[in-house]
């Protein structure tokens, strides 16, 4: 039980870890700004660990990587968004595990949307704008869809013995 315990732990912090790195250091251009990768290591968290795992990589790395580059207005926000963008990416990832199943493929729509649409609302909040909030949009869905196109190549291209690195 303590070793199940131990790397539970351990891959949960390597998976919080890796959705700061890929949040803060990987830009990808796109026509609105830039991409970064964290999504696609939520889902990758979501597709191959549990739903703990997930929900606190998505949440706790997200938020750290918005309070360590100068958003810490964010970091809340990013803390319930992603971490549920976690939650539901599993819910729907553990109906079916066969990455072209269409619960792989709604999880991943699904949270892509619920993420977009959650900053868009917090952003009309914060900026005390509609039309702040609406702008961000179409660039968070076009990042939403440079994370799941490198979640399912990175997803296909992992070994299939690594379909739960723990239970």
């Amino acid at each position: 039980m303590k070793h199940e315990n131990i790397l539970s732990l351990c891959i949960t912090a390597l998976f919080v870890g890796i959705v700061y790195i890929t949040t803060t250091f990987i830009k990808i251009p796109i026509p609105l700004g830039y991409a970064n990768l964290g999504e696609t290591f939520i889902l990758l968290a979501a597709y191959f660990t549990t739903r703990k795992t997930a929900c606190i990589a998505g949440g706790l790395g997200s938020a750290l990587a918005d309070v360590l580059s100068g958003y810490p207005l964010w970091a809340f926000p990013t803390l319930v968004i992603k971490g549920l963008f976690g939650l539901i990416a599993f819910y729907f990832f553990s109906k079916n595990k066969k990455l072209t199943s269409p619960h792989v493929l709604l999880g991943v729509g699904v949270a892509a949307v619920f993420a977009a649409v959650s900053y868009t609302v917090v952003g009309m909040l914060l900026y005390g704008s509609i039309a702040a909030g609406l702008s961000s949009f179409p660039g968070l869905i076009s990042e939403s869809i440079v994370n799941a196109a490198c979640f399912f190549v990175i997803a296909k291209i992992c070994p299939k013995n690594l379909q739960r690195l723990y239970q």
